[in-house]
């Protein structure tokens, strides 16, 4: 690349903006709405409005009003609107969103503000405060207009001379270095001529346009095409010449041949150093037609050749992908279709070729990644990586590239399909494609005699879309030899078939000096790969590999070595992972994991073997990156199988009772073992850990022993039940509050603010219970000394209780908490208390009518419910009427 370029690209790249001018580019003048003749006004950056809860989502009543009546108290605003609320005209409180009541002292100091079209309204919930701009709304991008000082005399380029872009390309443009191939490869000359023009990438840039005095220049260039492409460079206009409609003045244009050299030249001085976001508005006019210009003339482009049937053009469309930003393609600039599109006809034209600099292969690599990024549901993982096992002209696809594809881009392949089989349901080894194929699991790995366990080698066969494999067994039998007379000695092998995604645990790895880094879980295609490619020698201790496995469940032995789950051992670490999109997760300790793997010795091998199955999802599980759905299905169904059956649960208690007097192991890591896969097998509680005992015992000693009752059962180890008097400083704001009105008690299922008119904006940690004791004003003004029962505490356990049936049977728990309407809340709770033993009827009928007047609120066509209805009203019945259906 010639000097002159390199110097004109720096001081064309946005990353020169120091990291002060981009913030205060980001900055957002608001005005603080307080009635005053001169209104407040401040600026904002986008970084501490993201750290300040700011609400937009007005109701009804806001939106239609035409003014703000503001009343300020000690430096705290309040902030009404005049509304007709029951046929009353009412002063609304916009903040709480309730009606309230205003003396005429308040109505007189009341303040008016005049709203304008356009405006747009943000509270500030920390301050209760009021904003207004009439610009762009708060928490899009601010991009300021990218200037900067421009002198021609200090830029070497020079008007009308053409210089070298030397910039990254599938393929070279030179006609005779393809032609030359012609007489060393077993390509026609028709075949090179169409890579030459598809793929051509003229690197001669010319300077049309320089401007002649100094100024500033916009950085944001416009794009223009006739023949050729051109950036287009202006100066800044000032304010007067955008008035007057002037033409903008030229500072810079540059003219390339093709729209390769266009598209890497952007990337360099601008898609590197800066991200967009394709669906937002930037308020910039030169950032908006730039963006819009990007995608009409190149991603149109793409989409436009790739449908033509001409060759020329499916190959153009190919070689304008490469080209395209990272970014735009982790934004799905191309639809999947697309993409499966370019993938169908590459392997269709099956020219997976590298030439010298023709990188055709290179282009296939970079699709598969772009692919790969753009996968998001198993769904999309699974039908992806189906398309491997299709055949083209009688061969599987895969089979195909794995002969087809060389080198780096090799075991980039070999990786990216890897991660994708990951993410698919195949990872699970009892997947009912697997009945017809009877590989194991695991095979054969050490050299010394174990029981189930020997070293071998295999030949590995890819024929009729299965897998040949034959291992040795690690025993030796004389054979008759067929060059001559006698009989030698030769190891007794074995034969499996295997699916190509049919998943294999392997021991012994070492990815030290590899190329390519493989797992102790691999897709059985990577067998097949070690065979034809000969690349494992660069992964593998030694020059033979090895398999772990067990071909029976006879002798499980301590296989201890998983690599990935071995690091959270010796770490002492915690392995957490989480679906993604939902509250579902797995999280298991060092401590769980070490007991697991000692589990794995005990003298039952067929629980050994159940053992070493959840070890083999929690291996998966480690190497993965996230927690998909088919591997918390999988981790569910062995745990499942372990304390959900109470032979095999009986026989968990008994081995790790065992190793406790062993010393083996710790009482607290043995608990924690039976806790953790009853999680994961989301066994249901006992509905009897919610039950308090018979007396009328509430004191602090025997609150504590229920805190402990539920922790043990439940396994939520944050819950607690909070007593709120006055002696509590750790919520003596909330007793306050309390005090004005509040009831005996409730559950909160989650830490954070506690979601309660009377408790606005103070928070707590859920899943908790408070409970109040203390004095009280009523409805009526009137003082009444409130103290919680024996019946509250079991009332709000029963909450609790609730929340765990939900927990237990749905990653959604939180969801459907939220979405169950009140009474079906307390229906569940007064249904337990007429089930679990003979409480005070008048309490019993204190929440009947509680529970009614909450039907008749939420909807007065429910009507209302008796005791008696509530005896045998069931839970998951009710839940079915409002459209939730819980497994």
């Amino acid at each position: 690349m010639d000097n002159e370029i390199k110097e004109l690209l720096y001081f064309l790249k946005f990353h020169q903006f120091t990291e002060a001018e981009n913030e205060k580019a980001k900055e957002l003048s608001i005005i603080l709405i307080d009635g005053d003749t001169n209104d407040t006004s401040l600026s904002i950056t986008k970084e501490q409005l993201n750290n300040i809860h700011w609400e937009s989502n007005y109701d009804t009543y806001f939106q239609e009003a035409n003014f703000i009546y503001i009343l300020k108290n000690n430096n705290t605003y309040s902030y009404f609107v005049k509304t007709e609320i029951d046929n009353q005209l009412r002063w609304y409180n916009v903040f709480i969103q309730e009606p309230q009541w205003l003396t005429v002292q308040e109505v007189l100091q009341l303040k008016i503000y005049t709203k304008n079209n356009g405006e747009i309204f943000y509270f500030n919930n920390q301050t209760n405060t009021l904003y207004s701009t009439s610009g762009e709304p708060i928490g899009t991008s601010l991009i300021q207009d990218f200037t900067t000082k421009f002198d021609p005399d200090e830029l070497a380029i020079q008007h009308n001379e053409n210089y070298e872009f030397d910039f990254e390309s599938l393929i070279n443009n030179s006609y005779n270095l393809f032609s030359s191939f012609n007489t060393l490869l077993p390509v026609s000359v028709s075949l090179l001529s169409i890579l030459y023009k598809i793929f051509k990438s003229d690197k001669k840039i010319k300077i049309t346009q320089k401007g002649k005095r100094k100024g500033n220049i916009v950085l944001v260039p416009k794009i223009t095409y006739n023949s050729n492409y051109k950036l287009t460079y202006y100066y800044k206009q000032s304010v007067k010449d955008r008035n007057v409609n002037e033409q903008p003045e030229i500072a810079l244009q540059i003219e390339f041949k093709v729209a390769e050299a266009i598209m890497q030249f952007l990337n360099e001085s601008i898609f590197n150093y800066y991200e967009f976001d394709l669906t937002g508005d930037y308020g910039n006019e030169s950032i908006n037609q730039l963006l819009e210009q990007y995608k009409e003339l190149f991603v149109g482009k793409i989409e436009t050749n790739l449908k033509s049937k001409d060759f020329d053009k499916k190959r153009d469309g190919l070689s304008l992908m490469y080209c395209l930003p990272e970014q735009f393609l982790q934004q799905n600039i191309l639809t999947k279709n697309i993409l499966y599109a370019f993938f169908d006809w590459i392997i269709q034209d099956g020219q997976l070729y590298n030439f010298q600099d023709t990188k055709i292969e290179d282009a296939f690599i970079f699709l598969l990644q772009t692919i790969e990024k753009s996968l998001v549901t198993l769904q999309d993982y699974q039908s992806f990586l189906n398309k491997f096992l299709l055949d083209r002209k009688k061969e599987p696809i895969l089979r195909f590239l794995i002969n087809a594809i060389d080198g780096e881009n090799y075991n980039s392949f070999c990786e990216i399909l890897n991660n994708i089989w990951l993410k698919t349901n195949y990872i699970n080894f009892d997947n009912e494609i697997y009945d017809k194929y009877d590989g194991p699991l695991f095979l054969p790995y050490e050299s010394e005699k174990t029981v189930g366990f020997y070293f071998t080698n295999a030949e590995i066969n890819y024929l009729n879309s299965k897998l040949n494999v034959k291992i040795g067994t690690g025993e030796y039998d004389y054979v008759t030899s067929d060059i001559k007379e006698g009989q030698r000695l030769e190891e007794v092998t074995e034969s499996f078939i295997y699916h190509p995604f049919q998943p294999v645990f392997l021991k012994n790895i070492s990815s030290k000096d590899a190329p390519l880094k493989l797992n102790n879980i691999v897709p059985a295609f990577l067998l097949f790969a070690n065979e034809e490619k000969v690349f494992w020698s660069n992964i593998i201790t030694g020059t033979e590999y090895a398999l772990d496995v067990i071909t029976t469940f006879s002798g499980v032995g301590n296989l201890a070595k998983f690599r990935y789950l071995s690091k959270v051992v010796s770490g002492a670490g915690k392995l957490r992972k989480v679906v993604t999109g939902t509250a579902a997760a797995v999280e298991i300790t060092s401590g769980t994991v070490s007991a697991l793997f000692k589990l794995t010795g005990v003298k039952d091998t067929a629980f050994g073997a159940l053992i070493l199955e959840y070890l083999f999802w929690l291996e998966l599980l480690s190497l993965s990156g996230e927690l998909t759905n088919a591997l918390r299905n999988g981790l569910k169904r062995t745990a499942t199988k372990i304390v959900a059956n109470e032979e095999e649960f009986a026989k968990l208690q008994t081995y790790l009772d065992e190793l406790l007097e062993e010393g083996k192991l710790t009482k607290a890591d043995a608990d924690e073992v039976v806790r953790h896969l009853g999680e994961v097998a989301e066994v249901e509680r006992r509905l009897g850990n919610f039950i308090i005992n018979n007396n009328d015992d509430i004191s602090e000693s025997y609150i504590k022993s229920l805190v402990k009752q539920v922790r043990e059962s439940t396994g939520l180890k944050n819950f607690d039940i909070n007593l709120i008097d006055r002696n509590n400083e750790k919520y003596q704001k909330l007793f306050e509050q309390w005090q004005k009105g509040g009831g005996y008690g409730f559950f909160k299922p989650t830490s954070g603010e506690f979601g309660i008119p009377l408790y606005k904006g103070l928070k707590g940690e859920g899943p908790q219970i408070y409970m109040f004791a203390g004095r009280v004003f009523d409805d009526l003004g009137k003082i009444r000394d409130i103290s919680f029962t024996r019946y509250t505490i079991q009332h709000e356990l029963f909450h609790v209780e609730m929340y765990m049936y939900l927990k237990n049977k749905t990653p959604n728990y939180m969801k459907y908490w939220g979405e169950i309407p009140t009474y079906i809340h307390e229906q569940y709770v007064l249904n337990r208390l007429l089930k679990t033993k003979n409480w005070k009827r008048e309490d019993l009928l204190s929440d009947l009518e509680n529970i009614n007047q909450i039907r008749k609120d939420f909807n007065p066509r429910l009507g209302d419910v008796t005791l008696k209805e509530l005896e045998t009203w069931k839970f998951e019945i009710e839940l079915e009427k409002i459209g939730i259906k819980i497994k």
